[in-house]
């Protein structure tokens, strides 16, 4: 028997909400590849579809939400989690792509921000990754009150 089968029998066994709740909702701009002409300047304009991901995030215990320095009026938020729906990461969202995130916390307030990945490891044994998410790291930029 090997790693990977053996992995996969141990998970089965996890309670589905292992990984807490849903409270992260991150939105990228894909290029569909299709162009149409803008009206006011001629110029092409690619269409896009958004692309969403659904996470389980907690903030990252190495950081915190820290000012940004050189930057008045703006915090960064450091977070980390798993994909829920979509479990793996789609080919086409990229660590260099930077999205929209909204944070729900647990007493209901809502942060919205600008997402930008950090690169992780993933685990080497695919049917854990496939089982409970993609891991991934990233950073929201808020404005602060001044």
């Amino acid at each position: 028997m090997n790693i990977e089968s053996l992995t996969a029998s141990a998970l089965q066994h996890l309670p589905t909400n292992y990984f807490s709740t849903n409270n992260l909702e991150l939105k990228f701009n894909i290029g569909s590849g299709a162009f149409s002409v803008d009206p006011e300047t001629g110029n092409y304009i690619q269409s896009t579809t958004v692309t969403t991901l659904i996470c389980s995030a907690t903030e990252d215990n190495k950081t915190k939400a820290i000012e940004s320095p050189g930057n008045l009026g703006v915090s960064v938020i450091y977070v980390k989690g798993r994909l829920s729906n979509p479990k793996l990461m789609p080919a086409a969202i990229t660590l260099d792509r930077v999205g929209t995130a909204k944070l729900t916390n647990l007493d209901g307030t809502i942060l919205e921000g600008v997402w930008k990945f950090i690169a992780v490891t993933q685990n080497r044994i695919n049917a854990y990754t496939q089982a409970r998410g993609t891991f991934f790291r990233g950073t929201i930029t808020v404005p602060t009150a001044v």
